[in-house]
């Protein structure tokens, strides 16, 4: 409903604008001969505008209301919208469930892989200075957890 009435005020506020504009434009390119087209096509767009914009509310409410009953019944089948494929899918938590996993376990493998290259990259690398590694009690190659560590350790 509220999509459709969106179109309403789209429609009319397009209309309303092409009933002001198109005689003003008109008049600033042909004189009075363009006030004149201006007016006629400003009058024809500020009728056609807002009827395009009720035909597209009539027809929204019309297909939402054809609609609702097949959604309730899918919803109290267990079945929800899938806005992307735009059709009805059962909803299963337990495959939610292994998803969700799935998709954990790989970000956890991922930073772990990413981790792993840092701390491969770093004992490459020559440390500058080790004070802050003595301080810490630390080896120069640690890893982020491992300095956390030494930090609240000292």
């Amino acid at each position: 409903a509220a999509s459709g009435a969106l179109n309403v005020l789209k429609g009319t506020a397009v209309g309303v604008l092409s009933l002001l504009i198109l005689p003003i434009a008109g008049v600033a390119s042909k004189g009075v001969l363009g006030l004149a087209l201006g007016g006629f096509v400003g009058s024809v767009m500020g009728v056609l505008f807002p009827a395009a914009g009720l035909v597209t509310c009539v027809q929204q409410l019309w297909k939402g209301a054809a609609c609702t009953p097949e959604a309730i019944t899918k919803r109290r089948e267990g079945m929800v919208w899938d806005r992307v494929r735009r059709v009805w899918t059962r909803y299963s938590l337990n495959d939610e469930s292994k998803r969700m996993e799935t998709e954990r376990s790989d970000r956890i493998e991922a930073e772990g892989t990413a981790r792993e290259r840092r701390t491969a990259q770093s004992k490459k690398g020559k440390v500058a200075d080790r004070k802050y590694y003595d301080i810490l009690k630390i080896p120069t190659d640690a890893t982020e957890s491992e300095i956390r560590r030494g930090y609240y350790a000292e």
